[in-house]
C-alpha cells in the first residue's frame, strides 16, 4: 500500500507542477503578446505623427515587426482613426483644463472610441471632434 499511495502522490505532484507551467507560460505569452502590440501601436503612431507616408508605414512594419501587410493596413488605419484622435482629443482637453480623471470620464461617458469606430469623419481635429462628440449623443 506505501508503494500505491507514493505513486498517487507522485503523479498528482506532476500534475500540479505542470498545471503550473503551463498557467505560467500563458501568462508570460500573454505578457510577450501584449509588449508587442503596444511596440506597433506606439511605433504607428510615431511614424504617423512625424508625417510618414502610409505606404512607407505599412512597408516597415511589415519589414521589423513581422506582420502581413492586411495587418499592417489595418493596424495604421485603426490607429489614424481610432487610436491617435483619441489620444489627440485627449491631450487637447488636458490643454483645456481638465484632469486626467475629468478626461477619462468624458471619454467614456461619451463612448469616443466607439464613436471614432463608426464616424471616421470625427478624427480630423480634436476641438471639432469635442464638439461632435458632444453633439451626437
Amino acid at each position: 500500500m506505501p508503494k500505491l499511495l507514493n505513486d498517487i502522490l507522485s503523479g498528482t505532484s506532476d500534475i500540479a507542477i505542470d498545471a503550473v507551467k503551463n498557467y505560467i507560460d500563458e501568462k508570460v505569452n500573454k505578457s510577450i503578446t501584449k509588449e508587442r502590440n503596444n511596440g506597433i501601436e506606439i511605433t504607428t503612431e510615431t511614424l504617423i505623427e512625424a508625417g510618414i507616408k502610409d505606404a512607407v508605414i505599412i512597408n516597415l512594419l511589415v519589414k521589423y515587426w513581422g506582420l502581413l501587410d492586411d495587418e499592417a493596413r489595418d493596424i495604421v488605419r485603426i490607429i489614424k482613426t481610432i487610436v491617435y484622435p483619441y489620444n489627440a482629443l485627449a491631450f487637447y482637453l488636458k490643454e483645456q483644463g481638465y484632469t486626467s480623471k475629468e478626461v477619462k470620464d468624458f471619454m467614456n461617458v461619451n463612448h469616443v472610441r466607439i464613436k471614432l469606430r463608426h464616424n471616421h469623419e470625427l478624427w480630423k481635429l480634436p476641438d471639432k471632434l469635442m464638439q461632435k462628440v458632444k453633439e451626437h449623443k
